[in-house]
């Protein structure tokens, strides 16, 4: 029995922990460019919605066209302008 050689383990942990390292490096990388492009879409977005205005979905924001007055005590009750003739 003492003839017997023990296996050796040290070699093929050693790898495992060095292909670890390998995998984690890379996926330290690629979350760091993901979020370098998160950055970069928000910033193109800022400008489209500064030059276009803002969007839903791709489409321009629909704006409510202009009030119909519903004065009601001197004031509108749907967008509470105060009335002229007050």
């Amino acid at each position: 029995m003492s003839d017997e050689k023990k296996p050796e383990f040290g070699a093929p942990y050693q790898g495992a922990r060095e292909e670890l390292a390998i995998w984690k490096r890379r996926a330290l990388e690629a979350e760091a460019k993901v979020r370098e492009q998160d950055q970069i879409i928000d910033r193109l977005g800022a400008a489209l919605n500064e030059d276009n205005g803002p969007t839903f979905m791709g489409e321009p924001v629909l704006r409510s066209g202009p009030c119909n007055h519903n004065y009601h005590l001197g004031e509108c009750t749907k967008c509470g302008a105060i009335s002229p003739t007050e």
